[in-house]
């Protein structure tokens, strides 16, 4: 079972992208962070996906 902690942040989340598509969410990321990456994900190796 969910802590309700854990889906009370996922409810907020959610509310705030709300209509959103993917690359509008990382385009706003990006704007807002703008030395930071947009999207990351892990190689192979450092804790990634095998």
């Amino acid at each position: 079972m969910a802590d309700t902690g854990i889906l009370g942040v996922r409810a907020e989340i959610e509310a705030e992208i709300a209509g959103l598509t993917v690359c509008e969410q990382l385009r706003r990321t990006a704007e807002d962070h703008p030395d930071a990456p947009a999207y990351s994900d892990p190689a192979e190796g450092e804790g990634g996906p095998p």
